[in-house]
Parts: C-alpha cells; structure tokens; sequence
C-alpha cells in the first residue's frame, strides 16, 4: 500500500477531479486484499491445498504458486503498472475456480446468502 500511495496516487491526485480522487483508491484497496489473499495462501498452504478442487493435479504446488501471483497481483495494482493484465488474471482465476461450483451451491443456502 505504501508503495502504491508513494508512486501511483502520489503523481495522479493533483490531476484528478473530486470524484476521481476518491477513485484513485480502488485499485489499492483489492490491492490490500490481494495481499492478505496471497499471504494466507502462503502461511497455510497446507490447509489451502485441501480445498482445491479435485480435478486439478498438484494440489499444494497450485497453493503456493497462487499465493505467490496473488502478491505479484498487489505490487502490479498497487503500482499501476500493467495493473489491467493483473485484473484481468484475477478475474478469470475467480470464474476458473468458482464457476464449476455454482450449480451445487445454488441448492445450497448458506453458499448463496440466502435468508428464507
């Protein structure tokens, strides 16, 4: 964050309009949470290679080499720098992973936040 705040917002906050100001700050934020994404992949890649899903071969590799991209991930949004290719390979590992899950969790309440 310190890095993102000190290059990235730094330079584009005396340019930016009231609104873009606070817009600045989006790109830092999943940054921050990508980074506490890819460090509990890493402290607890153990538990993490439990719940990868069963079709995809080497469980704790998969665990540990996603903790590591999703830090790649926080240094690219938090810098700016080729920050859409970084979204854009979030993205499609969020659909990768969770989309073969979505018809089970549909019948499933707790899974989808449903209150009835």
């Amino acid at each position: 964050m310190v890095i993102g705040l000190g290059t990235s917002v730094k330079n584009r906050i005396g340019q930016a309009s009231r609104f873009d100001k606070f817009t600045l700050f989006g790109p830092l934020s999943s940054a921050i949470a990508m980074a506490i994404f890819g460090s509990d992949h890493l402290v607890a890649a153990k538990f993490v290679a439990t719940i990868v899903p069963s079709w995809i071969p080497g469980h704790l590799f998969w665990a540990y080499f996603m903790g590591f991209a999703l830090i790649a991930a926080t240094l690219n949004l938090a810098t700016s720098i080729r920050w859409r290719l970084a979204a854009s390979l979030l993205f499609i590992f969020v659909l990768t992973i969770h989309i073969p899950n979505l018809p089970a969790a549909l019948h499933d309440r707790t899974a989808v936040g449903s209150s009835r």
